[in-house]
């Protein structure tokens, strides 16, 4: 008989646990999000992914764009620096010519009791001696002209002409240094402005 008490008290628990679990399973089914709400959250993750794929993209042509401008830079960066050499020798020149200029000739002063052959020698001393100060003294600069200075052209006025040329946008845009892609945005907001 206890027996029959214990089982039926483990079934009538059994029961109530099942009830209890398929209630809760019941209402959690309710909250669960509706088919519509899941389609428009699927559609926004993809729109998302989509537009981060664009703007990677867009990024990484950028970067493409900018690595020839670094080389071009790294590359005047050298010219530059051989240019300030050359003037700071061109400098360290010009001020050793100028002390040489500064400092005295000297000539040979005979007494007046040298034979005439002592004379002619030292006259012939003081020509060269001439001759030398004229050689190292600077010549005296030409009258400057005035020349026209030429405007420097932008690259807007480059492409323009490039472009009324009939030239290339590949060939533009390896003479201006910038993109291809670039170029042709340009001529078309030149067509839309003009």
């Amino acid at each position: 008989m206890e027996i029959l008490i214990v089982v039926f008290c483990n079934v009538v628990l059994l029961v109530v646990i099942y009830v209890t679990l398929s209630r809760k399973i019941a209402r959690a089914e309710r909250r669960s999000l509706p088919e519509e709400l899941q389609a428009e959250m699927d559609t926004i993750i993809t729109t998302f992914n989509r537009t981060a794929d664009r703007n990677i993209d867009l990024l990484d042509d950028r970067v493409r764009s900018l690595e020839p401008l670094v080389n071009r830079g790294e590359r005047l960066a050298g010219q530059l620096e051989g240019i300030v050499r050359r003037a700071e020798a061109l400098s360290k020149l010009r001020e050793k010519i100028q002390s040489q200029d500064a400092e005295p000739v000297r000539t040979l002063e005979l007494p007046p009791e040298t034979s005439l052959a002592g004379q002619t020698a030292a006259n012939a001393y003081r020509e060269q001696s001439v001759q030398v100060q004229e050689s190292i003294a600077p010549a005296p600069e030409p009258k400057q002209h005035k020349l026209k200075k030429r405007a420097k052209k932008t690259p807007d006025e480059i492409l323009r002409e490039m472009t009324d040329a009939g030239r290339d946008p590949g060939e533009i845009a390896h003479t201006l240094g910038i993109t291809r892609e670039e170029v042709l945005l340009k001529q078309k907001l030149a067509r839309l402005s003009g």
